[in-house]
């Protein structure tokens, strides 16, 4: 019968460490480990017996300590990957752009609203190209209502009427039990003013060095009413349209199924160019040919490939179709709509026949167009229909005025007779970006111009905006991809996250409030330039 294994009759064990060698920290540890253990067996029973499980467990504990040790060894190492790329990219950056970034982060949890607005101050008073994209908040402190939010028309039946496809199948019915319960006369346009915010854009672009170019989602049109005077043609892209103008609707939609584009690498895209240069191709054509018919006497609507001698061997065919250009070039005003009572009412003017101006400048000039029209009507006053009860418009633009939102209750308006265009007398819609077109659909809403834009900006401001489009879609990307900063004027519920891709600077609180201050700041920063 063997012994039990002891302390006394263990026989210590070679070491395997060359003698010239020191000890590593990993035997010393077990060295240690191993001693607390014999101490603490001896000073109970000096005479227990040191178990085999014991050893185990020593050895266990030892197997761990080199595990955590070769773990902290490789995140050394990517620490020191991140910061030799950290390193490389930073070198790349100028100057002024790495000390922002580096005071966003040391601001990242306190959120310092002052300091945020002097560094978006410097950045537009140094030349630097900023881009703002504006949405439904800033408009909301006027009075128009949010599509989304507390007290947003956002619903099911947007989404599905809103479209080319539920137009095409009865406009009448789409204009009367849809577009103008949601978007009466009253609720856009002269009815409504600019707020403090809109002001405060107009203000930042005409700053002295300023580079400031503004993309709004609204189409509202306040930004080009402001009081004060800026270059909105040329720095202010409407990207989703205007109420007020109206457009042509194809009969029908060509190869939407197909991804293909032009330059398909370019770094922002948000709408085809392809699209684009056949459509404009395709109206360029149509106008040459009926420049040919005009001049060759040929009827209007026969193209002049069309054969229709049957005794010479030729099979007639139906005339080609080619877009008008209210459909993919120009909008139409609505005073030009037809027929002229329908544009009354869709401009909001008392059917009791009393004209705005807009009308007085062009009766005179439309009254020959009119009569020669080819429209139908059964009479010239069942155009429209206006409940005698409903309220008039100056009656709804002082409750506004009150408090009131206009939009509260269903509009009593409705038309018996849809607005046509006057070139090709065909149904029109409202000039309002509709969810299955394209941003490239139509020349109104300069696609290229908002790639170039986005492209170009060193600094995107978002305003009001609720980050559900496309558009602000393709903005965040490029500004993650590009590394660019981004500040969001916003409530609190649309704040965006600050990632390690996306460096953000939330400025929370009313518009009407911030962006004032934003341009207190931009004044600040101009004194203090130059007086050094």
């Amino acid at each position: 019968m063997h012994s039990p294994i002891t302390l006394s009759n263990m026989k210590k064990a070679p070491s395997r460490r060359p003698p010239c060698s020191s000890p590593s920290s990993e035997d010393e540890q077990f060295q240690a480990s191993f001693s607390s253990s014999r101490s603490s067996h001896s000073s109970s029973n000096s005479s227990s017996e040191f178990s085999l499980n014991e050893y185990s467990t020593i050895s266990k504990k030892r197997k761990q300590i080199k595990e955590e040790q070769q773990k902290d060894n490789r995140d050394d190492k990517k620490r020191k990957q991140r910061k030799a790329c950290r390193k490389t990219s930073l070198e790349e950056e100028p100057l002024w752009l790495i000390q922002l970034k580096n005071s966003h982060r040391r601001r990242s949890r306190r959120s310092n609203t002052t300091s945020s607005l002097q560094d978006l101050a410097r950045i537009i008073l140094s030349n630097r190209p900023v881009l703002f994209i504006t949405g439904a908040g800033l408009s909301a402190a006027s009075g128009i209502r949010p599509f989304r939010g507390v007290n947003g028309i956002w619903s099911e039946i947007i989404w599905k009427m809103a479209t080319r496809e539920e137009f095409r199948k009865d406009p009448l019915e789409w204009y009367n039990s849809f577009w103008l319960k949601y978007f009466p006369p009253y609720a856009y346009g002269e009815f409504f003013e600019p707020n403090q915010g809109h002001e405060a854009i107009s203000m930042l672009s005409n700053m002295p060095g300023a580079n400031v170019k503004v993309i709004t989602q609204n189409v509202d049109g306040l930004h080009s009413m402001t009081k004060t005077t800026w270059n909105n043609e040329k720095k202010m892209i409407e990207a989703h349209g205007r109420l007020g103008l109206y457009k042509c609707i194809p009969e029908s939609d060509s190869d939407t199924d197909s991804d293909s584009d032009d330059d398909n690498n370019r770094k922002v895209k948000i709408g085809s160019r392809r699209k684009s240069r056949v459509a404009k191709a395709a109206y360029q054509r149509g106008k040459r040919i009926r420049i040919q018919q005009q001049i060759t006497q040929m009827q209007p609507n026969q193209s002049i490939n069309s054969a229709s001698d049957e005794t010479n061997g030729f099979v007639s065919r139906e005339p080609e179709k080619f877009p008008c250009k209210y459909e993919i070039l120009e909008s139409i005003p609505v005073h030009m709509v037809l027929p002229p009572q329908v544009g009354r009412v869709l401009a909001g003017i008392d059917p009791s026949g009393i004209p705005s101006s807009t009308f007085d400048k062009q009766s005179d000039l439309d009254n020959d167009e009119i009569t020669s029209s080819s429209y139908q009507l059964n009479s010239p006053e069942s155009s429209y229909h206006v409940d005698t009860h409903a309220e008039k418009p100056e009656r709804r633009r002082n409750e506004k005025k009150k408090g009131t939102n206009c939009g509260d209750s269903k509009p009593t308006i409705c038309i018996n007779h849809p607005p046509l265009c006057p070139s090709c007398n065909r149904p029109v819609a409202p000039q309002a970006l509709l969810f299955d077109e394209g941003y490239h659909s139509h020349k109104h809403y300069q696609f290229e111009r908002m790639e170039q834009w986005i492209e170009q900006a060193e600094v995107i401001v978002f305003v009001g905006t609720s980050f559900a489009v496309s558009l602000t879609d393709c903005a965040l990307e490029h500004a993650r991809q590009e590394q660019k900063l981004v500040y969001n004027f916003n409530i609190e519920s649309g704040k965006l996250e600050s990632t390690a891709w996306l460096n953000v600077e939330n400025v929370v609180g009313d518009v009407q409030r911030t962006l004032p201050m934003l341009v207190k700041a931009c004044e600040e920063e101009f004194l203090a330039q130059g007086t050094e």
